[in-house]
């Protein structure tokens, strides 16, 4: 093991971590502002999986409030994460290695996503536990990835593809509103769909089957 290999290869990653922090309050205060005709607080970043010197993955919850008042309940959330590398997987996809933004919307107060190295893995595939512990598979509608039962959901975008402000409004906040609001996903993200980390098509199959 090189001392300089090491000198070098965490002196990229403290660069990278500063980048990736500078784009994060971008995200996150674009968000606060497109939803602050509605009740909303960001609950900040946090690790997603415990792994010491190195977090692959870091997620920032933003939490939809039915009101104001003391005794209110959150009725949904939007979850952003950072996945800086994944698990490998037998299946082929093309977007697989690479560092990317995931962005999701869960409704309910457990709805926040708990994104992960293998949540999608290198594959594309995505499966998590409901709270009664039963498997829960994301599918692809080829734009985006959605619960089997839950119906939450979330997009994905590589990250180099968000150097300035204005790639963050174009790319994650305004088909963000749009989806959440309702429109579909060909109408929210066809016309970004060259820029996207779309799901691998074994995905698609599995939600037609």
């Amino acid at each position: 093991m090189s001392d300089k290999v090491i000198w070098q290869s965490v002196r990229n990653m403290l660069d990278t971590v500063n980048a990736l922090e500078a784009v994060g309050d971008v995200i996150g205060s674009s968000i606060m502002q497109q939803f602050q005709d509605k009740i909303i607080t960001d609950e900040d970043w946090e690790a997603q999986v415990d792994n010491g010197w190195i977090e692959p993955l870091w997620v920032r919850h933003f939490a939809f409030w039915s009101s104001n008042r003391a005794k209110a309940r959150v009725t949904s959330w939007i979850s952003i994460g950072f996945q800086l590398t994944s698990d490998a997987s037998e299946l082929e996809w093309s977007h697989g290695q690479r560092a990317k933004l995931l962005i999701g919307y869960g409704v309910g107060e457990e709805g926040n996503f708990s994104y992960g190295t293998d949540f999608p893995n290198a594959g594309g595939e995505a499966e998590d536990m409901d709270d009664d512990g039963v498997a829960e598979r994301y599918n692809s509608d080829g734009f985006r990835w959605i619960g089997e039962r839950c119906e939450d959901w979330f997009f994905s975008v590589p990250l180099d593809a968000l150097t300035n402000e204005a790639d963050v409004q174009r790319l994650v906040v305004d088909p963000l509103d749009h989806l959440i609001a309702g429109k579909s996903s060909l109408e929210a993200l066809g016309a970004i769909r060259d820029a996207l980390c779309l799901p691998p098509k074994h995905q698609e199959a599995l939600a037609e089957a």
